[in-house]
Parts: structure tokens; C-alpha cells; sequence
């Protein structure tokens, strides 16, 4: 069990056929099966998938697929996203690749308490559009240690809160991350 619990998450690919095998199992084999065989069933699903034995091993580069390619046009305004990348520019690369280039990202570095605390705080601001004629902004925390080292293969995302100062026709000012 503790192995499963340190294996690579699943490629995009992967995870698009667990789900297609997973949605075609019928109520009447959950009725047939207990909580426990259903539950080597799926384990055995998720290695077949992460072995490619679902739809054949993914091409390489394929891991990265824009959301917007799996139906996902939107994102809540803050969330988790696992993430594995060596430097800041890869993990640009990463991000531009998932997200596209309908949002303004910004990377910053933070502590594991002030990413829990900024994800909290943002959660009741608007929805972040990933194709929409203005930019949202998008802070992506990545959790570092005090000295700066990266910590974990996940990274936070919020979006930026919206600050209107001034008279008439004044400019939106987005605001970094408290």
C-alpha cells in the first residue's frame, strides 16, 4: 500500500482512460462486488493505466495537454495543481502549456502557511476563465523552506484580487497575494 502511495501520478492520457473504464462500470457489478474488490478493481485499473495498458503507452510530450482541450474553460479562483518541474522557466512552460495563454501569470515563492492562508482568502473571488478577452490575474505559489528550496511536486494557484482606487475613470490595479 505504501508503495502505491509514492508511484508518479498518471499522465493526462492515463487518466482519460481510467475515467472512460471507470464511467462504464454499471450499477448492477457496484451491486455485485464489495467495497473491497471494487477497490483492487480500480487499483488495478490506475497501474494498468500508469503501465499504458489502457490505450497504449502516451507519445512523449503528451503528458502536458491544455485543460481547455479536456473541456475545462474555467478554474475555481484558487486551487492545487500537481506540478513536477526542475527551474521557474520550466515550470512556466508547464504552466503556459496548461493554462494556455488566456490568463496573467505571476510566480511567486511562499511558505506552506501563507499559500494554505492565500488559497483560503481567495476562495470567494470570481472564477478564473482560462479564454477570456481580459486576462485574469493568476498568482501560482510555489512552496518553498525558509531557504528558498522547493518543497513538494504541487503548486497553489489563486487569482489576484481586483482593487478599484480613485474617481471616475479609474484603473483596475490587481493586488499581489496578501
Amino acid at each position: 500500500m505504501a508503495e502505491r502511495a509514492l508511484a508518479r501520478p498518471l499522465p493526462v492520457s492515463g487518466l482519460a482512460a481510467l475515467t472512460e473504464r471507470l464511467a462504464r462500470l454499471d450499477n448492477s457489478y457496484l451491486r455485485r462486488h464489495t467495497k473491497t474488490e471494487l477497490g483492487e478493481e480500480i487499483a488495478r485499473m490506475v497501474e494498468q493505466s500508469g503501465a499504458g495498458l489502457l490505450d497504449g503507452a502516451p507519445a512523449a510530450g503528451q503528458d502536458q495537454v491544455a485543460l481547455s482541450a479536456l473541456g475545462i474553460h474555467e478554474l475555481p479562483p484558487a486551487g492545487y495543481l500537481p506540478c513536477s518541474y526542475s527551474t521557474t522557466g520550466d515550470l512556466r512552460a508547464v504552466l503556459d502549456r496548461l493554462l494556455g495563454d488566456g490568463v496573467d501569470l505571476r510566480i511567486c515563492q511562499y511558505g506552506l502557511a501563507e499559500i494554505a492562508q492565500a488559497v483560503q482568502e481567495a476562495q470567494r473571488r470570481d472564477r478564473i476563465p482560462l479564454a477570456a478577452a481580459c486576462r485574469p490575474g493568476v498568482d501560482i505559489l510555489v512552496p518553498t523552506d525558509p531557504c528558498g528550496e522547493q518543497q513538494g511536486s504541487w503548486v497553489a494557484f489563486v487569482r489576484r484580487a481586483v482593487r478599484y482606487c480613485g474617481g471616475e475613470g479609474a484603473v483596475a490595479a490587481e493586488s499581489a497575494v496578501n
